[in-house]
């Protein structure tokens, strides 16, 4: 963490909420104010990943935020 910037890497698990929905669907920038900057799917990264982008169980997100946002992220996403 730097200041008002937080890194985390979060693993959505079978029950996570986001599994199986888009970034757009779910509109987690402006819902959380949380970026994802990329997705780790098995031996693949996609960074900076669409806003169509589906995300799935097993997925580890490597996100941005500010400190006080990562609840609300953690609630919608991850569960």
């Amino acid at each position: 963490m730097f200041d008002d910037l937080l890194i985390e890497w979060v693993a959505l698990e079978p029950n996570s909420p986001g599994a199986d929905k888009s970034i757009a669907e779910l509109e987690i920038r402006r819902t959380t104010g949380v970026t994802i900057i990329a997705i780790i799917r098995g031996d693949k990264a996609i960074t900076a990943p669409e806003p169509s982008e589906i995300m799935r169980v097993g997925d580890r997100l490597v996100v941005v935020s500010r400190p006080q946002d990562l609840g609300a992220f953690r609630e919608l996403v991850v569960g």
